[in-house]
């Protein structure tokens, strides 16, 4: 009964880090949006070869959040699905629970860490 009580707590832990882990990153993106939107509208179009209309749309459609924007795109692109299978996705969970969605579309967890790394280095450095 220990054990099992124990593996559940650690499995809880890990989800809230994976969970904390993209909060993390929406809200500094959030943060970057704030200071430099035209800079970080320019990134995504350029990253994930989106035109300003459409960034614009998923903009609306993803709660008025440069950082879930950002997350969505990202996830997209590391899983190879549309963006509107995240939306699906994301809709299905309120407030997003982004690590969830990460594990249903079974992106590789190391490969978005990769991804977010990156876009934090140098989204911040500018």
């Amino acid at each position: 009964m220990k054990r099992v009580l124990l593996l559940a707590t650690i499995l809880l832990s890990l989800n809230g880090f994976a969970q904390n882990k993209y909060a993390d990153f929406v809200a500094r993106v959030n943060d970057f949006a704030r200071s430099d939107l035209s800079m970080l509208k320019y990134e995504l179009r350029q990253n994930y070869d989106i035109s300003y209309v459409n960034l614009n749309d998923i903009y609306a459609e993803f709660g008025s959040s440069w950082g879930n924007v950002a997350m969505a795109l990202m996830l997209a692109h590391v899983a190879k699905e549309s963006y509107s299978t995240v939306l699906v996705k994301s809709n299905r969970t309120k407030p997003t629970d982004w690590s969830k969605i990460a594990r249903e579309m079974k992106v590789d967890e190391r490969k978005v860490d990769s991804v977010m790394n990156k876009h934090l280095s140098s989204w911040l450095k500018k």
